[in-house]
């Protein structure tokens, strides 16, 4: 947790907490759109209904989904 002390002033934690506020409004969207993108295409469809039942979540399932989309289509 961030707290103010005489190294860190209060207009840094401020600000510091505005960038963490920004970022997750970010994430938020970016998340909206891929999934609304993987609902849109098969094999990303197929990725994110799989991911979740395994126990990842949907931020995580999303940032493997690229690497999982490298591998080759013969690996089961």
């Amino acid at each position: 947790m961030l707290s103010s002390t005489q190294k860190n002033p209060k207009a840094l934690l401020r600000d510091a907490k505005l960038a963490i506020s920004q970022l997750e409004k970010r994430i938020t969207a970016l998340v909206t759109e891929a999934m609304i993108g993987g609902k849109a295409h098969s094999e990303l469809s197929r990725i994110l209904n799989l991911l979740p039942a395994t126990g990842i979540n949907q931020t995580s399932a999303i940032a493997l989904m690229g690497e999982l989309l490298l591998l080759p289509a013969n690996l089961s």
